[in-house]
């Protein structure tokens, strides 16, 4: 009993003071994972909140009681990192984060994690990225592409059918050069696909208001465009750019334009230097003129689609292309054996013309893809034409020697309005009178005789002869070298470094039928457009030739440049362009037999290359039709480029410009001349006269209208 009684006092006395120990050195009070479990004067360790510790007597030897409540030394604190428990020192352990997320770290997404040495790995958290990343060639978040990188998108995976997909400033796709194949072949099927308005009931959330209306039902026409001619204003009086037939049909403040006589008009308004055009329809501009009012209109591209407001169509006017109330002109259809606009002829329709009309002596003239078809025409015979002479007796049946100089006399044809000249030598035309009365042919050259390659002069057909050369190796599109003349007075580039990067260029030279004045065709071409109707354009087949070579040039040296318009040439006639009432629009005797033609200045910040208006030309509102200010909208150094490669192929009489641009074009010349691109003959060329302008009033002509234009005049 005593043994008994005694153990289990000893049992109890080992108890007593193993709990007092305890509690001396911090009794274990609940468990934790983070510091938050514990209340205050605690701190989790070990998954239990220990009571913070008072001085170094509670702790083991080396160790402190630091301000913290925890036992440690002073230079490295104690800690368990792996434990599982935030410790002394530690921003998280393991799984314990101490309810930190990448949130709370500044980020904006991911999962925030606790690395090896129990601080915090920020590594799987992500920031969006701001738009000032754009730009660095990463395609960051938010952003659709940045530069070239383009997120393997093409034009065809944003469903278009062709084009190169680009990136705009803005780090988001730019599809304005994707195309569809037939954007318009699926109008009708109830959605608004490309190049389309609205179709059917799908109207894009469009009304009357929207458009700028007070009232009225809005629909969607069969072209799938929008029709307003449901909508009204409050005072029931056409708006803006709706059509009218007179100006009582109008809004107060607009007036009705009626393009042609027996057509309607649209509600137009007036405009100036002070008053803008209306927002509504958007891009009118004041460019035109109806009485004594400048009024607002929409220069357009016959080529183009929904430039014109609803009702309106892109027809031919003055020597441009506007939006009027006009009918659309009726597109040629080649194929259907009626010879229409554009086309030289159809099918069986070759508009009485035949071998001999177009300078060969014989054969079958055909049509091929609605242009004449001269192959199986036969080259002219051996003829005494253009040969030289002592007497007329020397000469063909039918020919007279006439002396073109002292020393030089030439077997030549009488001609007239229905008899041509013959095609060989090429380029002669009716342009001398006998004393007897006849016309007789003859050739645009100093002694108005033919070419002859040799001679060291150039002369029409030929590029250069001997040492006369009027061109570099650069200029012509290779890198460098040396330009020489060949036996047959055509370059010779076998000196010259590099590749030419102009190839495939239209034939300047002109061989049969060179002075017929023909339809300039077709209207769009490489590196031009024809800007205004079949009644103006007919120009001879010479010019034509230079003229499509010349802006071809500049297209290839300029890349991306947009086509050069073509304004007012000359009659079908060969006579002074004149409306239908025959008004004339130019002075009599001028643009006559296809020897002249307006055309545009290349120009900058400006949507093409049309004919208009590349200065100041107003003063206190009123036009002065000349530039009163430096020529802001002037392109000066592709216009000197494209007036040098007119010279080096045409024979040109004279070219006019606007005083305050003949300057710019000249500086510009020099500057081609000193980079190798044009030679200097052409460069003496424009000094000697053959371009001209006046910078007062010399009552010459130049000074008038040569803001808007550029005139050419052939030989």
């Amino acid at each position: 009993m005593s043994r008994l009684l005694s153990k289990d006092l000893i049992i109890v006395c080992i108890t007593c003071i193993l709990t007092l120990s305890l509690l001396a050195c911090g009794a274990p009070d609940r468990t934790c994972k983070n510091e938050s479990d514990c209340v205050s004067g605690e701190h989790c360790q070990n998954n239990q909140c220990i009571p913070d510790c008072q001085d170094d007597s509670e702790c083991n030897n080396g160790e402190s009681c630091l301000s913290t409540g925890r036992c440690g030394t002073k230079t490295q604190p104690t800690n368990n990192c792996g434990n599982g428990v935030i410790d002394q020192g530690e921003e998280c352990d393991g799984a314990t984060l101490n309810n930190q997320t990448c949130q709370t770290k500044g980020f904006d997404s991911g999962d925030i994690k606790c690395d090896a040495t129990c601080t915090f790995d920020t590594s799987g958290c992500t920031k969006a990225q701001t738009k000032n990343d754009c730009g660095n060639g990463v395609v960051d978040q938010d952003e659709e592409c940045d530069g070239t990188a383009l997120n393997n998108q093409t034009c065809q995976t944003k469903g278009f059918d062709s084009g190169d997909i680009k990136c705009s400033a803005t780090c988001t796709f730019d599809t304005s050069t994707c195309k569809k194949s037939q954007p318009t072949n699926d109008c009708g099927n109830g959605q608004i696909d490309q190049g389309e308005e609205c179709d059917g009931t799908a109207l894009d959330n469009q009304t009357c208001q929207t458009k700028g209306f007070d009232s009225g039902d809005i629909k969607c026409s069969a072209a799938c465009k929008f029709d307003t001619s449901g909508c009204a204003n409050a005072s029931g009086k056409k708006a803006f750019g709706q059509i009218c037939e007179k100006s009582t049909d109008c809004e107060d403040d607009l007036i009705c334009v009626i393009a042609n006589s027996g057509q309607k008009g649209y509600c137009a308004a007036t405009c100036s230097q002070t008053k803008p055009c209306p927002n509504s329809p958007p891009n009118a501009t004041c460019a035109l003129k109806a009485g004594d009012d400048s009024i607002c209109g929409w220069e357009c591209s016959p080529t183009a689609s929904n430039q014109c407001p609803t009702g309106l169509n892109c027809t031919p006017l003055g020597s441009s292309h506007y939006c009027t109330a006009n009918p659309p002109p009726t597109p040629a259809k080649c194929g259907n054996n009626t010879v229409e606009t554009g086309e030289e002829c159809d099918g069986t329709d070759l508009r009485n013309q035949s071998c001999t009309s177009q300078g060969y002596v014989g054969g079958s003239l055909s049509c091929k893809n609605c242009q004449f078809d001269t192959s199986a025409c036969t080259g002219p015979k051996p003829s005494s034409f253009g040969q030289q002479c002592t007497s007329s007796s020397d000469c063909d049946a039918g020919q007279v020697c006439v002396s073109f100089t002292n020393t030089l006399s030439i077997c030549t044809a009488k001609c007239s309005s229905t008899q041509p000249c013959p095609g060989n030598p090429p380029g002669a035309s009716c342009r001398f009178k006998l004393q007897s009365g006849d016309t007789i042919c003859g050739w645009a050259t100093k002694s108005g005789a033919p070419p002859v390659c040799g001679n060291g002069a150039i002369e029409t057909g030929e590029e250069c002869d001997g040492s006369a050369i009027q061109s570099t190796c650069q200029g012509i599109g290779f890198g460098g070298g040396t330009l020489k003349c060949n036996s047959s007075c055509r370059y010779d580039t076998s000196s010259c470094t590099g590749t030419n990067k102009c190839t495939n260029l239209p034939n300047p030279f002109c061989a049969a039928g060179c002075d017929n004045v023909t339809r300039f065709s077709p209207d769009v071409g490489q590196g031009y457009i024809v800007t205004h109707g079949d009644r103006y354009s007919w120009l001879r087949r010479g010019p034509s030739m230079v003229l499509k070579y010349a802006t071809a040039m500049v297209k290839c040296m300029y890349p991306g440049t947009a086509n050069l318009g073509f304004g007012d040439m000359s009659m079908q006639n060969g006579g002074t362009p004149a409306d239908t009432s025959g008004r004339l629009r130019h002075p009599q005797g001028t643009h006559v037999k296809g020897n002249d033609i307006d055309l545009a200045y290349y120009q900058v910040n400006t949507p093409n290359n049309y004919l208009r208006a590349v200065c100041q030309h107003t003063t206190n509102g009123q036009d002065q039709y000349h530039c009163v200010a430096q020529p802001h909208l002037l392109d000066p150094v592709k216009t000197a480029y494209f007036l040098a490669k007119i010279l080096e192929y045409g024979s040109v009489r004279v070219i006019g410009v606007d005083g305050k641009i003949g300057p710019l074009i000249e500086a510009e010349m020099t500057k081609l001349h000193q980079k190798g691109l044009i030679h200097k003959s052409i460069l003496d060329q424009f000094k000697n006269g053959s371009v001209t302008w006046e910078e007062t009033d010399k009552g010459r002509g130049w000074f008038r209208f040569h803001h808007h234009h550029a005139h050419i005049s052939f030989n």
